[in-house]
């Protein structure tokens, strides 16, 4: 019996020592890898581990949130009172749909008040055009023709005067008045020239201010139908509806008891398309990882799907829990992540290092004395610790820079 119980005991403890030790892991792509073995003796049943060489990855693994990447905040571009509430929060809208309507009595009485003046505006132009210039310059026309006239027939008369003084049949006073009529109507005739000039450049800039006036008018009249028009918030984008003002009803809603401002907040949408995740490493984790490192994701209950991603960016800024800070870090979602619902939580896996056909145990088959780290290692029919130095460790495997050579046999 008591063989038997022995016998019974052994094959226990060979499988918990099996079962403790898979034969593959994911992180671990070497066909020679050899898992624990168990080794038999009188008392003891001892499992024993080959030391080998294997490719390890360490890696940081952290919770994070999903959140939308494109939410846009709705602002009302005019003040009022709200006359409808078309939407609430958690509806879908798309691209132009309506969400609210505001009433402001003062804004349309502004636009009566712009559109008169507009149409005097527009009225004392084409007079001016019409009219008034047309007008003024047939008179500088015709005064500028009668003093042409008077020119041309002084400059005949007084070039005949000299001839007739010469001949003695006028004077030579006769002559100087001739002279002086000539003189004048050449001066005359300079005179209305310049002042054909002057009043062309004055009718000129009274034409510009005119036209000036209804621009300006113009202007503001399309201003006061822009705020006319945003009277009715439209959604600029296609998504859902995250929060409406605190101001707002919780559903469709009309009345005319609330009053929005000027730049008053209206509803945020998120659209539909594209996901992050937010969260948050400690300090030493933080130096392992940098920009544009890829990112494995996981879903919460799923290992088995892999989401990428990449770093986009990493807080400077650690917040303090205790002694210890842990710094804001955004993962975006590389491949299609739509369906997943926002704020549900997520594991990140950051490859923090990485070691190729390294030497490397089992964690488990290492162990600590007055703060030095050893091994058992079979040596004969001996057991003997020797001291190791170790590197990265990904939990499962850590990784043996000196102390152990490859092909000893280790102890648990």
């Amino acid at each position: 019996m008591k063989r038997i119980a022995i016998i019974i005991s052994s094959i226990v403890f060979s499988v918990i020592a099996w079962s403790t030790h898979p034969q593959y892991d994911p992180q671990i792509n070497n066909s020679r890898y050899h898992a624990p073995r168990v080794l038999y003796t009188d008392s003891n049943t001892l499992s024993l581990f080959q030391v080998q060489k294997m490719d390890i990855d360490s890696y940081i693994t952290e919770t994070g949130s999903i959140q939308y990447r494109n939410i846009f905040t709705v602002n009302s571009e005019v003040g009022g009172e709200l006359k409808k509430c078309s939407v609430k929060a958690g509806d879908i809208v798309k691209v132009g749909d309506l969400l609210i309507i505001i009433e402001n009595e003062e804004l349309l009485r502004r636009k009566d008040t712009i559109c008169q003046s507009l149409e005097q505006a527009k009225t004392a132009l084409i007079n001016f055009q019409k009219y008034t210039k047309v007008e003024r310059a047939t008179n500088l026309k015709l005064q500028f023709q009668q003093a042409q006239v008077k020119y041309d027939t002084s400059l005949k008369t007084f070039n005949h005067s000299d001839e007739l003084l010469n001949r003695g049949m006028i004077s030579k006073k006769e002559f100087e008045q001739i002279k002086l009529d000539f003189d004048n109507s050449k001066t005359l005739l300079d005179l209305q020239r310049l002042k054909s000039e002057k009043l062309l450049k004055l009718e000129k800039e009274e034409e510009k201010k005119l036209i000036n006036t209804v621009e300006l008018i113009e202007r503001e009249a399309k201003k006061i139908e822009e705020e006319k028009s945003a009277l009715n918030v439209f959604a600029p984008v296609s998504g859902k509806i995250l929060k409406l003002s605190d101001k707002f009803p919780t559903e469709y809603w009309d009345s005319n008891a609330v009053f929005v401002s000027k730049g008053q907040f209206v509803a945020t949408i998120a659209n539909e398309k594209g996901r992050y995740v937010e969260l948050k490493l400690f300090g030493d984790d933080i130096k392992e990882i940098t920009v544009n490192d890829p990112v494995e994701i996981f879903l919460t209950g799923n290992s088995d799907k892999i989401i990428e991603g990449k770093v986009q960016t990493i807080s400077p800024t650690g917040q303090s829990y205790g002694q210890y800070k842990r710094y804001p870090v955004i993962v975006d979602i590389i491949t299609d992540a739509d369906f997943i619902r926002p704020g549900s939580l997520v594991r990140c896996r950051f490859l923090s290092a990485s070691r190729k056909n390294t030497i490397s145990i089992p964690v488990e088959f290492l162990f600590y004395k007055q703060g030095k780290k050893y091994c058992r290692v079979k040596e004969n029919e001996s057991i003997i610790e020797k001291t190791v130095t170790t590197g990265i460790d990904n939990g499962k495997y850590i990784e043996i820079i000196d102390g152990l050579k490859n092909g000893e046999e280790i102890i648990l």
